[in-house]
């Protein structure tokens, strides 16, 4: 029996296994029954889905992208279907491409997570820290330089009031977090799942160039796999862009980018500049998830160094009797 664990891993599995079965001269029809009863039961729907893509079914594409790993495929194939491409070479460079694509953002999205569940990890300690710095430890200095008729430096004060004022507000500061954990691992499931990022994301400050970027790339990489397929280049860079984006070609390209598309049009190498942006956009993709994941490290840990810095000096102050020093 074929295990399957996913329903992502679900399908370039079916895929692979549909492949094999066409390189050996079968239909795809045929190829699908005879892999169907291997299948464990829970596979079943995602059988009966897959016979819903070859035989042109359109009301698969209005599937919403969280419910089912199939959305891009049907309708990539009811493209293919419509324009006249060859749906068994299609499949077939799905399976290369999906498989292909899938190596090359592991280790982008899984950066991501690890990334944010860093990030939380330092906020918890940080808050931890802060309670017990505001609990125990200088409470217990306040008291000491009460009976000694001292005052506490300057800096312990002010950091004692911000505690304070922290611990009455604290919960507050978790919620106005939580939406931008939210984001963030939304943004983790896009890239992941290679889905175009919703609208208001793409304006978030940071985010925004990368959601771009991922939407372009998105745009680009499913035009490539249509033309690949048997479309031609033009049909391709169009259908794809509908697949992800309500704006024009004009809006979603830079200029230049724009004008080098139009020129290989009109001089007949569309193919050819359309697998060049691709490439060049995979690069440029992945530069820009790599600086935003430095950029945002070193934010942080500037942060916490800051916040562990002025922690450490007013505890000490008080330790080594600088008094109202400072």
């Amino acid at each position: 029996m074929i295990l399957i664990s996913s329903p992502n891993s679900n399908l370039s599995q079916l895929l692979r296994h549909l492949n094999h079965q066409v390189q050996q001269g079968l239909s795809l029809e045929q190829a699908l029954a005879r892999l169907e009863p291997l299948l464990p039961a829970h596979a079943q729907p995602q059988v009966e889905q897959l016979k819903k893509v070859l035989q042109g079914d359109v009301s698969l594409q209005a599937t919403p992208y969280q419910d089912s790993p199939f959305y891009d495929i049907s309708r990539l194939a009811a493209i293919v279907r419509a324009r006249g491409g060859s749906l068994p070479g299609f499949l077939e460079r799905y399976i290369t491409h999906s498989h292909a694509m899938e190596i090359s953002w592991r280790g982008v999205w899984d950066g991501l997570q690890s990334l944010l569940g860093y990030v939380f990890v330092l906020l918890m300690i940080a808050i931890f820290i802060f309670s017990v710095l505001l609990i125990k430890v200088l409470p217990g200095f306040q008291v000491f330089y009460s009976e000694m008729n001292m005052e506490l430096p300057a800096f312990t004060l002010a950091l004692i009031s911000g505690m304070e004022t922290f611990q009455s507000v604290w919960i507050f500061v978790l919620i106005g977090l939580a939406p931008l954990f939210w984001i963030g691992f939304k943004a983790v499931g896009c890239i992941r799942q290679l889905r175009p990022m919703p609208d208001f994301m793409q304006r978030v400050p940071g985010l925004s160039s990368i959601a771009n970027a991922h939407l372009r790339y998105i745009w680009l990489a499913n035009a490539y796999l249509l033309n690949r397929s048997g479309l031609d280049a033009e049909t391709s860079l169009r259908e794809a862009l509908q697949l992800c984006s309500s704006a024009s070609l004009e809006e979603k390209l830079s200029q230049s980018e724009y004008l080098d598309l139009m020129i290989a049009l009109k001089t007949g190498a569309l193919e050819q500049e359309l697998a060049y942006q691709f490439e060049r956009l995979n690069v440029a993709y992945s530069a820009a998830l790599a600086s935003f994941k430095t950029k945002f490290v070193a934010g942080v840990s500037t942060l916490i160094a800051i916040l562990v810095g002025a922690t450490v000096l007013a505890v000490y102050l008080p330790i080594f009797g600088l008094g109202s020093a400072i």
